[in-house]
């Protein structure tokens, strides 16, 4: 009897005849799944905590400080270091980047660096490394003949030449690196995917070979089919875009949450293809989330089959300890797998054998031929965490919707959910176009396959695999269809010996003799024990099961749901004076049109939908939705009105328009998103409008200053009371277009505004609240001070006692000194100042009591406005950066308004 091999080890060439003959059998390119490790291998670089602590030192922070609090977790540590370095960021940086790409820029800086130093100590060929290598030979035959020819001690002569050993031994382990590289670059693999942010592969190894995928979003559009380039997935980002760089734990959840499409690809890619791992660990999480979704859907054989076909690469020190064995690997689910390990300290051998096979072998049709359990390798990947029947529903609603627009009719669907002999199932009825054998065959069948692509029709489908989602909630399913003037087609899908099947089924089925269109669609799925449909619900508790309790549709479509006997009817969006048209494909929800609505034309549930905030309903789905505010500042931190868009063709407007693969979610950028920027920029620059009209006369005649009108717009006018600075003229409103602006700030109880927009000659910014300690001591040592009420100097000098709990030295010296308090600035250090302000507490109270003008000690004589006497804190400094200022669309139609409404002596833009 044949006893199973277990760790077994195997010399290096016997390693390589193995992987030798299991690529050939295979037949296939590998896939090779490049990580940190070969970056570190051949451009010095760091691993992951050495850059967390190159990061730290370039902004003085203390890492193993960070790293305590952290829990020694890195995704932590770069969260705490990306707040460090936006921190640490001078204003200019601030204003023009984010908190991501302050820190990711460094990353980037960084790895550039690397692989610049890797061209110029290497040079970009063998050939120029050859001529360094001809001149380092010369030098050390020069030096051995130095050795020889003069007399030295013993030991003298032993360090010599040990130091001459290891020069020698660094300088061969050099050049052993050029010749992995150049073994590297003749390998023409089916892909690369990696985790390194680094541009080592693309710049270096295989220059202008490779095509880069950067991210998630990039790789939902790449092609399976053939190409003279090799397909680079970049799947953690890349130094070339550094906003895409994953590295903090918010990147991470953000990156596990949205990678459904990513894994799909991913497995698939697996199943098929060849695999080695290169510099990555095989214990990642990344790595072992996928193999363990992997093994648990395989036969013994298939996972054999697949085991087989894996290689991990790992360095060793010495040349010794090289060999091939077998590692157990530990999966998520508590079982192991066993793994062909190469243990190597030089790969140029490894490289060879790889690209030997590729050459030699003709792989022929390089395009996949999935098994029969992709299905479940691409399905539950990309609806994990979702509910299984709210999927299925609204992936069968979408095919149906498609099919009707494919005919150009409007739509009349059913769903029905009914028991039938102890089998509840759900039932999907559409009057669509219907299919046809040769339909049926390359596209319903063919996973990824559709026809929906280059539709101009608006078309939601798009990847071909919506109908193989019945599997999450049924081992079995009927498919009848039929095009105008053709024949019924039945079918059924189903799990049998452990497989899942496709065959025709009897057509002297009741759908035959119940057919009441000429063309349509009907799918029944039988639904798993599991799936909970109870017995007297009301019809909204069932639309809520289903998830279509916030669904509608528009003009004459029509969807009935029927469950367990109760009957109701999809919303439809009928009003189409609720919107503002933005453009031929955009409409936006203007929640004021209500107000005006004196017809009730809105039905409450079509009310409760379109309150919503972030959700679009393009094309007769509604989705979450993500936009792209980078270029719109108004809109920072604020909700998007509900959206209707009518995409044509969903294909073409990727670059601005981009749906996840179960199109559940979308991310708007480009000129639509322009479009919807400036459609809420004019509905809120309207409202502004309305106030100041109805309150221009009252302006000009000074029954109310501009201080009261700046209340009203920011009581009626939310982005603009969150987004926007409006500055204080005399009877004018100031808005700036740039954040570089001298003007003066005034923080603190409002009773004395009015009077001092009297006093300034300068735009004025009022703020209500109170300023900190901290802050105040900054701007009386940079002379930002015009005037400090005296309630926040007994807070911070008469009641202090030391600089933890008042000001800090330079501060105090500059107060005191302004209220004549003398000889203060010539003690030599802060307790001593302290200890000076203890001793004479009253007498220094009294000074700047004495040297107050209702209230206030003015630091600025030019100005010391005639206020009332105030004792509440109140600070008046000057300011040079305004940060809510306007960007240029909002600008642009407030510009607009503003020459419309002839309004220009009220309101006037700073440059």
């Amino acid at each position: 009897m044949k006893t199973k091999e277990k760790n077994k080890i195997y010399t290096i060439k016997e390693g390589l005849e193995k992987l030798k003959d299991a690529l050939k059998t295979k037949k296939k390119k590998p896939i090779l799944f490049i990580g940190s490790g070969l970056s570190r291998r051949y451009l010095d670089s760091p691993d992951w905590e050495g850059l967390l602590r190159i990061i730290a030192a370039e902004i003085d922070g203390d890492y193993e400080l960070i790293k305590g609090r952290c829990n020694g977790e890195f995704e932590k540590i770069a969260q705490e270091l990306e707040c460090y370095c936006f921190r640490k960021a001078d204003d200019n940086k601030i204003e023009k980047y984010s908190r991501r790409d302050i820190f990711r820029e460094k990353i980037a800086v960084l790895f550039k660096k690397y692989c610049n130093d890797l061209k110029k100590n290497y040079g970009e060929s063998k050939e120029q490394f050859l001529i360094e290598n001809k001149e380092f030979n010369q030098d050390i035959n020069t030096r051995l003949r130095n050795i020889e020819s003069i007399k030295h001690t013993e030991d003298d002569c032993a360090k010599k030449y040990k130091e001459l050993a290891d020069e020698l031994n660094k300088y061969s382990e050099k050049y052993k690196k050029i010749i992995e590289i150049q073994e590297l670059q003749k390998i023409t693999p089916k892909a690369i995917i990696t985790t390194n942010y680094d541009t080592l592969l693309e710049d270096i190894v295989f220059a202008n070979r490779l095509k880069s995928y950067i991210g998630q979003e990039n790789f939902i559009n790449v092609s399976d089919e053939d190409n003279e380039k090799i397909d680079l997935y970049k799947i953690h980002g890349c130094v070339k875009k550094p906003d895409s760089i994953i590295i903090t734990k918010e990147d991470y959840d953000d990156f596990f949450q949205k990678s459904k499409y990513l894994y799909s690809k991913l497995f698939t890619m697996f199943w098929e293809y060849p695999l080695i791992f290169i510099g990555y660990s095989i214990s990642d999480r990344n790595i072992k989330d996928i193999l363990t979704v992997m093994i648990d859907v395989m036969t013994e054989e298939q996972k054999k089959d697949f085991l087989k076909n894996i290689w991990v690469i790992d360095y060793v020190d010495n040349q010794q300890s090289e060999c091939v064995a077998t590692r157990n690997v530990e999966l998520l689910n508590g079982k192991s797998i066993e793994i062909t390990c190469f243990q190597l300290k030089h790969y140029d051998a490894l490289f060879k054998t790889i690209n030997q096979v590729v050459l030699s072998q003709n792989f022929g049709d390089l395009k996949f031929t999935l098994s029969d359990n992709v299905i479940e390798l691409l399905i539950k990947p990309l609806y994990q965490q979702q509910d299984n029947l709210k999927v299925v529903t609204r992936e069968l609603l979408q095919n149906a919707l498609d099919a009707c627009k494919k005919k150009d009719i409007d739509a009349q669907i059913k769903i029905k959910i009914f028991e039938e002999n102890g089998t509840k199932y759900l039932e999907i009825k559409d009057n669509g176009i219907g299919m046809g054998l040769q339909e049926i065959r390359e596209n319903f069948l063919t996973v990824g396959k559709t026809d929906k692509k280059n539709s101009q029709k608006g078309l939601v489908g798009k990847y071909g695999v919506g109908v193989l989602s019945i599997f999450l909630i049924g081992d079995y399913a009927e498919v009848y269809t039929k095009k105008e003037n053709g024949t019924l087609l039945a079918l059924k899908l189903y799990i049998g010996d452990q497989k899942k099947q496709v065959s025709w089924l009897d057509t002297s089925s009741d759908y035959e003799k119940d057919m009441t269109q000429k063309s349509f669609t009907t799918i029944k799925i039988s639904l798993n024990n599991d799936i909970n449909i109870e017995q007297g619900k009301n019809s909204e508790d069932y639309l809520k099961q289903l998830g279509l309790e916030n669904y509608m549709v528009r003009g004459k479509n029509f969807i009935e749901v029927n469950c367990m006997g109760e009957f109701s009817e999809i919303t439809k969006l009928s009003t189409e004076g609720l919107f503002l048209d933005l453009a031929d494909n955009v409409k936006l929800y203007n929640e004021d049109s209500l107000k005006e609505d004196s017809n009730n034309k809105c039905d409450q549930k079509l009310k409760k939908i379109l309150e919503k905030k972030n959700i679009v309903f393009f094309n007769d789905m509604i989705s979450t939705a993500t936009y792209d505010k980078q270029k719109y500042k108004q809109l920072n931190n604020s909700d998007i009105p509900f959206i209707v868009l009518n995409i044509k063709n969903v294909g073409e407007a990727e670059t601005e328009f981009k749906t996840d693969l179960s199109r559940s979610n979308v991310h708007i950028s480009g000129e639509m998103m322009k479009n919807i920027a400036r459609g809420i920029y004019k509905l809120e620059i309207t409202k502004m409008m309305d106030v100041i009209v109805k309150e221009k006369q009252r302006l000009l005649q000074q029954e109310i200053d501009v201080y009261d009108l700046i209340k009203q717009i920011k009581d009626n006018c939310a982005i603009i009371n969150e987004n926007v600075d409006i500055l204080m003229g005399t009877n004018k409103l100031l808005f700036s277009r740039q954040s570089n602006l001298k003007y003066v700030q005034v923080c603190g109880n409002e009773s004395n505004i009015k009077r001092l927009i009297k006093h300034f000659n300068k735009p004025l910014l009022y703020n209500n609240g109170d300023m900190s300690k901290s802050l105040i001591g900054d701007m009386i040592i940079n002379n930002r001070i015009i005037a400090i009420s005296i309630k926040y100097l007994d807070e911070y000098i008469y009641k202090a006692t030391n600089p933890y709990n008042g000001l800090k030295k330079e501060a105090l010296i500059k107060v005191l000194k302004k209220v004549n308090v003398g000889h203060i600035d010539n003690l030599s250090s802060s307790i001593e100042i302290w200890k000076r302000i203890r001793e004479n507490r009253e007498k220094i109270k009294t000074a700047y009591n004495n040297a107050a003008k209702n209230g206030m000690i003015w630091f600025d004589d030019s100005y010391n406005a005639n206020l009332e006497q105030t004792k509440n804190n109140l600070i008046i400094f000057n300011s040079s950066i305004v940060k809510k200022y306007l960007d240029n669309d909002f600008y642009q139609i407030l510009q607009e308004e503003v020459k419309k409404n002839e309004i220009d002596d009220v309101i006037q833009f700073l440059n």
